[in-house]
């Protein structure tokens, strides 16, 4: 009996450990989950299923929001275009519907609205670079530079072989004050497209506005393309500017023989040369360019007060002669004139130290030019004409009549002026 009863024990207790340790093991045993993957593919499920649900309403609410949008109805086009982010359909409408979304509020002048219409098109759209550019343009609208900056960065990491994306960040840069950040760029630019002058321009541009020197940079771009006039004239300023008067006159000696038509380099070498003290050096290149532009009363006028400081008196007066024809700068023209035939009388009457009828007439010829000057609005003379007046050094009354040598006359009240000093001179006095 006792023997029974144990083995009914035993069998007992086998089953209770059996129980027990099934029920530890499943216990320990963690419940089924979901991989990341799992579950995202879950939740498109879901999405996919409603957008399934509502894509009838969503075509509908998409047709209405364009109907209200050419109506000019924007807030009623706006809620028809949020029923369709609500019936989840806003994957299968993202390209038109943050678009038209962006214009609405734009209409309504919520710029803000419209930006955050943008940025939710990214979130679908992440490389399209017509939302990439249209947010740049909001973010420009509403003045905030630096995150046009930045809109601008985003696209040349997406885009980063594009030329005309990195010339359109440089700008943004320079409009930033972030110089450096410009430069590098335009370098960037440079290796793939050594040659490129408006890289090199910028470049230019950017250090001027640092406050660095860029006389450098200038020297690099002319040794790059010497016959580009524009790179001959920009070295040849900073020289210039720089008082380098000796290099500035290499440089655009250099640039005038390759472009032998392009008047800045000339006159500015002219004007290195007039600094340096060679005015017949630049007499010599302007008289070049009078032979080119002899309707030009400027390079006329120029030339004549070039050939009056080497006392060229002759020339000078064959120059203005030509500038005073021509129907433009009349007054300054009448007024250099007048300056030449000063210069003349000056001249012969400090020879002799004693004023003569002969002089009187050329310094009359000289007032007279001037009075010219003044009737065609240049005003600058009206001290000469004071003065002349004010030291009897015009004919001015008949006692001047009677004191003219009889070879001077050629009627009674017209005179020319006599010697050696003014026998070239042609033309005559009358006087009322």
């Amino acid at each position: 009996m006792k023997q029974k009863l144990s083995k009914n024990n035993l069998f007992v207790t086998i089953v209770i450990s059996t129980i027990m340790v099934f029920t530890f093991v499943t216990n320990c045993v963690p419940p089924s989950q979901k991989s990341a993957e799992e579950e995202l593919v879950v939740r498109k499920a879901r999405r996919d299923s409603l957008r399934k649900v509502n894509y009838h309403k969503c075509e509908f609410a998409m047709s209405n929001a364009n109907q209200y949008k050419l109506q000019g109805q924007w807030q009623n086009s706006i809620d028809n275009y949020r029923k369709i982010i609500e019936y989840g359909c806003t994957e299968d409408f993202a390209q038109n519907l943050f678009k038209d979304m962006a214009h609405c509020y734009n209409k309504l002048g919520k710029n803000d609205s419209a930006i955050w219409a943008v940025k939710e098109a990214l979130v679908y759209r992440s490389t399209d670079i017509y939302f990439l550019k249209l947010l740049a343009y909001y973010h420009e609208r509403e003045g905030d530079l630096n995150a046009v900056v930045k809109d601008w960065e985003r696209i040349n990491t997406l885009f980063p072989d594009n030329i005309e994306y990195m010339f359109k960040l440089a700008d943004y840069y320079f409009k930033v004050g972030k110089y450096t950040d410009e430069i590098n760029l335009l370098e960037k630019i440079l290796l793939t497209d050594p040659g490129n002058k408006k890289a090199d321009l910028a470049i230019i541009s950017a250090y001027e506005a640092s406050g660095i020197d860029p006389i450098e940079r200038y020297k690099t771009v002319y040794m790059k393309d010497k016959s580009n006039a524009q790179n001959g004239y920009r070295y040849g300023k900073a020289l210039f500017d720089a008082a380098n008067y000796d290099k500035a006159i290499k440089v655009l000696s250099e640039s005038k023989n390759n472009n032998p038509n392009n008047r800045s380099v000339i006159e500015l070498l002219c004007k290195s040369y007039d600094y340096k003290g060679m005015t017949e050096k630049s007499l010599e290149v302007y008289k070049e360019l009078a032979r080119k532009y002899s309707n030009d009363s400027k390079i006329l006028i120029k030339v004549t007060e070039l050939n009056l400081n080497l006392s060229n008196f002759k020339k000078a007066l064959e120059y203005i002669n030509k500038a005073i024809k021509l129907p433009d700068n009349k007054g300054d023209a009448y007024k250099l004139r007048g300056d030449v035939y000063y210069a003349i009388a000056e001249d012969c009457f400090s020879q002799k130290n004693k004023m003569s009828f002969s002089d009187k007439l050329v310094f009359h010829m000289a007032y007279e030019d001037y009075k010219n000057a003044l009737a065609n609005g240049n005003r600058m003379v009206k001290s000469k004409l004071q003065h002349l007046k004010k030291n009897e050094m015009i004919i001015s009354n008949k006692s001047d009549y009677f004191l003219a040598p009889k070879t001077s006359k050629i009627s009674s009240n017209e005179f020319k002026p006599l010697g050696d000093c003014y026998s070239w001179i042609k033309r005559t006095v009358k006087v009322k």
